[in-house]
């Protein structure tokens, strides 16, 4: 499902009638806020998640929004000044307490000089996620801001049994799930975390599901960035290489892809959509055939694809630079490699020599004379 614009294209595969609204026309840009939803049944640990980015996030216009302070572990040598609805924290963070109104909070949050980058959004334990992606999504068409993901959180040791009277909701709030965390896998055995992921993957099998312990998930899976901030890649390889993620992300690899052979539009865009189920994250700068002056930007969190208009190369060689995350027990650099060189565009006499190599031909029919 995709929908197309001169800035922004929007894809996502489609399981539901209802995901049809989440892939709408966004504005597009280099200061447009990204959100990020996380989501999951009462007490599954989505407070944990978001003390973990609260505490590692660096150099980062971030803003979160909670439904309680209280539940948040907000270092005080962390906090600059609070008041209202708000917390104000160092590096350029803001905490926000949304009480009613999400249209009104966000809408605050990004008319703020400056705007922040990133809005990471907690939902309540009993809420519907599929309301709030299609709120943002509606709000994509007014405000400068883009769903980046949705992340849901399930608790491995109390997620509910299809008997339960909860059971329903926990579901369902799973369905327009991106990434799906795992927490608490210490407390179950192993026979019962393959149980849960069984279910997890009938439920959900478009989605990226990792495992967790006390919501501790590396930022690179759930917010694209390196814990210390916006910092340039290292320099990406003419082939995919592996590499552990730092910060002892164990279990989780990846790999950067690097080529200066451009990529055609429609390729990238299938092949967005249908990467491998190890691989979680894609993102980086992708140098595109259809638009050979300017960087394209690509950004990909499970199932959900995001393709942006960057900045004009100037005097930078164009190439494709990506940064490729995903489980490392079943990592696969040249499967990934074969996937992203599928991308590349031909040469249009090499193009058309593949395409009509060993094809019959044909007669030309004579017009009819009606």
């Amino acid at each position: 499902m995709a929908a197309v614009t001169s800035e922004t294209m929007v894809l996502r595969r489609a399981t539901a009638p209802s995901e049809a609204d989440a892939s709408v026309p966004a504005i597009s840009g280099p200061d447009v806020a990204r959100v990020t939803l996380v989501g999951g049944f009462l007490g599954a640990g989505k407070t944990s998640v978001v003390n973990q980015v609260l505490g590692h996030v660096r150099r980062e216009r971030l803003a979160v929004i909670v439904n309680d302070f209280g539940a948040l572990n907000l270092d005080g040598s962390l906090i600059e000044s609070s008041g209202g609805e708000s917390v104000a924290l160092g590096e350029g963070c803001v905490c926000c307490s949304v009480r009613d109104d999400l249209v009104d909070t966000l809408g605050r949050l990004v008319e703020r000089a400056p705007r922040p980058r990133r809005i990471l959004v907690e939902l309540s334990g009993i809420s519907d996620p599929g309301k709030v992606v299609r709120t943002v999504a509606m709000l994509e068409r007014s405000m400068p801001l883009v769903l980046d993901g949705v992340i849901v959180v399930v608790d491995a040791e109390q997620f509910p049994s299809p008997d339960a009277a909860h059971y329903l909701l926990a579901r369902d709030q799973l369905c327009l799930a991106d990434l799906v965390v795992v927490n608490k896998v210490d407390l179950v055995a192993a026979q019962g975390r393959e149980a849960l992921q069984e279910r997890l993957h009938r439920y959900v099998p478009e989605a990226r599901i990792v495992s967790a312990k006390h919501g501790a998930v590396p930022l690179e899976l759930l917010l694209g960035e390196s814990p210390r901030g916006r910092e340039a890649l290292p320099p990406a390889e003419d082939a995919a290489t592996l590499g552990e993620l730092p910060g002892g992300a164990h279990g989780f690899c990846r790999a950067m892809y690097g080529s200066e052979s451009p990529m055609d539009l429609e390729r990238l865009r299938r092949v967005a959509t249908e990467l491998p189920p190890w691989v979680f994250r894609v993102k980086g700068t992708v140098y595109l055939r259809q638009r050979p002056r300017a960087a394209t930007q690509l950004q990909v969190v499970g199932r959900r694809a995001r393709i942006d208009r960057g900045a004009p190369w100037g005097s930078a060689t164009p190439r494709t630079e990506l940064l490729c995350i995903g489980a490392g027990r079943d990592f696969d650099a040249a499967v990934l490699r074969a996937c992203l060189g599928a991308c590349e565009a031909l040469e249009p006499r090499s193009f058309w020599r593949r395409l009509f190599r060993g094809s019959p031909r044909r007669e030309r029919l004579p017009r009819s004379s009606a």
